[in-house]
């Protein structure tokens, strides 16, 4: 064999033929499968503990944006969170200040034409998870009115009193007085200066019951409060079963979108006679509109119908 030959056989190995190089895109993927292999090896090596810390370290140093959205989704599905948010709401401020202290947008529009102490609103609904929320909202973008609902069995604080504080010279909120899921219609009367209205209606699929407090004067919030299908009631509500509390007259099933709470005055007899009840039953939902801005019909709540249409 001549010399060129050998050497020719020295390069190409047993075979006899030249081995052309490998691309760059197949010399990565081989580099790849070898990196896998590797690592597959050392966490197969790895103990439990080892494997723990590992995922720890990792979701630190390399997956800090998917930890922080994981994060901010879990937060946000927390009735803290929603909490904080109905806190940081001032009541008589613009639209945009209520969307950045709830950090969403309105689902829908309910009505658009409410009338309100000669003012004309629309009623914005927007949806927390743990609470429906109306805003009532004149065409200057003020939100001069709010109705919450509940949505869940967490307890959400939505009423709160000034209270003075020396300290400081100015009155600030501090003692929870209106809790959705907490507070009973005997406490809730005892916050304010008694009521002038109540109404209400049951029907096969729907329950309606509200009271109006009365005027609070020209410097203090106006308030209503009830229970309604259109959140989450606790379990045995007996509204239903007294006649002083409820129309005689039951919601129409056929238009009940359309129908309204009928409000009528309330007597001393009626309170009288509904203590116990009202001792015992839990509200829902809560109105509470600005100085000067009467809690009208349109407000009291979102309808069931209205309700489901954005649940989850």
């Amino acid at each position: 064999m001549s010399k060129s030959a050998k050497n020719a056989k020295g390069k190409s190995g047993s075979s006899g033929k030249v081995q052309a190089k490998a691309s760059p895109a197949a010399e990565a993927k081989m580099s790849t499968n070898s990196k896998m292999e590797k690592f597959k090896a050392w966490w197969e090596n790895l103990s439990f503990v080892g494997r723990i810390l590992s995922l720890i370290v990792v979701a630190v140093l390399g997956l800090g944006p998917i930890s922080g959205w994981v994060h901010s989704w879990w937060t946000h599905r927390q009735p803290g969170f929603d909490q904080r948010a109905v806190d940081a709401i001032t009541l008589g401020g613009t639209r945009d200040s209520l969307e950045k202290a709830l950090d969403r947008e309105p689902v829908s529009v309910i009505r658009r034409d409410i009338e309100a102490g000669g003012t004309t609103l629309r009623d914005e609904l927007y949806v927390l998870d743990t609470l429906y929320i109306e805003a009532f909202i004149s065409d200057n973008d003020d939100v001069v009115a709010l109705t919450f609902t509940s949505r869940t069995d967490d307890e959400m604080t939505v009423g709160r009193h000034y209270v003075y504080n020396p300290a400081t010279g100015n009155a600030e909120k501090d003692v929870p007085w209106l809790i959705l899921g907490k507070t009973t219609f005997v406490e809730a009367e005892r916050s304010t200066n008694g009521l002038r209205a109540m109404g209400g209606g049951c029907g096969a699929h729907i329950l309606n019951y509200y009271e109006v407090a009365g005027f609070q004067g020209a410097s203090f919030n106006n308030y209503a409060f009830g229970v309604t299908t259109a959140g989450k009631l606790k379990e045995g509500t007996k509204i239903c079963d007294y006649t002083e509390l409820i129309d005689s007259q039951p919601l129409s099933e056929s238009n009940r979108r359309e129908e309204l709470v009928s409000l009528r005055d309330v007597s001393d007899d009626f309170l009288d006679g509904t203590q116990p009840l009202r001792a015992q039953e839990k509200i829902n939902t809560a109105t509470i509109s600005v100085p000067g801005v009467e809690i009208v019909q349109e407000m009291l709540a979102i309808h069931p119908d209205t309700a489901g249409v954005s649940s989850p």
